[in-house]
């Protein structure tokens, strides 16, 4: 026969009330306080936001002085070519020229103004609120997101922002761009070719 229906709800009841019990002892022993810290502590190890390498190179680029050191050293021996800049037009300074501060700093040349807003070629490092970023090669989906993201990210809050004036805009683009199924069906299976081959 059934067992009756008091039976399951009385099985239920001594379960919450030993739940309870054992709350309120954690509670009591401080272990609940020590557990929220361990959960935020895993928290600060989990990467916030995670750029993508061609994200860092692109802000390094559009916004120097907010760039990583890390990043502007990616993007150190980039050439620069802006007809509209006075800066563009100039030339790589001479061997004997002062470098890295020792002297007075050079019209043009290597100064203190902050990180990647230095002179490279005789150009300074300046921001960009526009820009197309094209790779030769295959592209993805994961680098066009990232990059628009970013672009929400720092024109929203970044200097000048008030009424849209700091908002970025990004142009992702590539020699190739393949969907997942693509990927799987034509590059690996021709890469599983040349392996057996």
């Amino acid at each position: 026969s059934a067992p009756p229906p008091s039976s399951s709800s009385d099985l239920f009841r001594n379960f919450s009330s030993i739940s309870n019990r054992l709350t309120d002892r954690l509670a009591a022993t401080g272990v609940t306080a020590n557990f929220e810290t361990l959960i935020s502590g895993v928290k600060n190890f989990l990467p916030a936001n995670r750029d993508l390498t061609i994200t860092k190179i692109t802000e390094s680029i559009m916004d120097p002085a907010a760039a990583s050191s890390s990043a502007i050293a990616k993007t150190e021996n980039y050439l620069y070519f802006d007809p509209r800049s006075a800066n563009a037009r100039g030339t790589a300074p001479p061997p004997s020229a002062p470098r890295g501060g020792t002297a007075s700093p050079m019209p043009g040349g290597l100064g203190s103004l902050g990180p990647g807003t230095g002179a490279s070629f005789g150009q300074r490092r300046q921001g960009f609120s526009e820009a197309v970023v094209f790779t030769v090669g295959g592209g993805s989906m994961d680098e066009y997101g990232n990059l628009l993201e970013w672009a929400k990210r720092t024109g929203e809050g970044g200097v000048g922002a008030a009424k849209g004036a700091g908002r970025r805009r990004v142009v992702y683009g590539s020699t190739e761009i393949v969907s997942a199924g693509e990927f799987l069906g034509v590059e690996m299976q021709g890469l599983g070719v040349e392996v057996s081959s």
